[in-house]
């Protein structure tokens, strides 16, 4: 079974790296996911798209409205969305709120709490990996994926202390 995937990037710590100058970790310039995932020899086919390149926190309504208008043009039934932790629960919410009828479509957004690239011990290839395995069985909707669990946008809180997603109703 040949399943398309259209990769959106927006950014996030998955597609971040650690700045030694500020002790920090910063969004990277451009996507690390493409590389990350050709060099994977996947299944599945993907394309990459990238949307922006900038902390959750930092995303405007622009931003949203862009993720918007590429979901609805295109033909493409499976969208996963990287974006960043902190505020990707709302981003979910505002897709559900501004897609209107999906038609068939199945939208992931995940992300991870450690970049992808350059550490040890990251979520970020578990939480991918899990994503685009849960297009072969996730109804259509949007969804936000994280720490193994496929949530709905509005039952879904990053918990700050344990260091993961959890639902809001336990």
């Amino acid at each position: 079974m040949k399943i398309l995937i259209t990769i959106l990037v927006t950014g996030g710590t998955i597609d971040s790296h650690f700045d030694p100058i500020t002790e920090s970790v910063k969004t990277n310039r451009t996507s690390n996911i493409k590389d990350y995932l050709d060099g994977l020899n996947l299944h599945l086919t993907y394309d990459v798209q990238e949307i922006c390149m900038k902390d959750s926190r930092e995303i405007t309504s622009n931003d949203l409205e862009s993720i918007v208008k590429v979901i609805k043009s295109q033909k493409t039934e499976k969208f996963l969305i990287t974006h960043g932790t902190y505020t990707m629960a709302s981003t979910a919410q505002y897709l559900q709120k501004h897609i209107g009828e999906l038609k068939g479509k199945t939208i992931i957004i995940t992300g991870s709490l450690k970049p992808l690239c350059g550490f040890f011990n990251t979520d970020a290839p578990f939480n991918l990996g899990f994503s685009m395995a849960a297009f072969l069985y996730a109804q259509p909707g949007i969804y936000v994926a994280m720490n193994g669990h496929l949530f709905q946008p509005k039952n879904v809180v990053k918990n700050l202390k344990s260091g993961r997603f959890e639902p809001l109703h336990v």
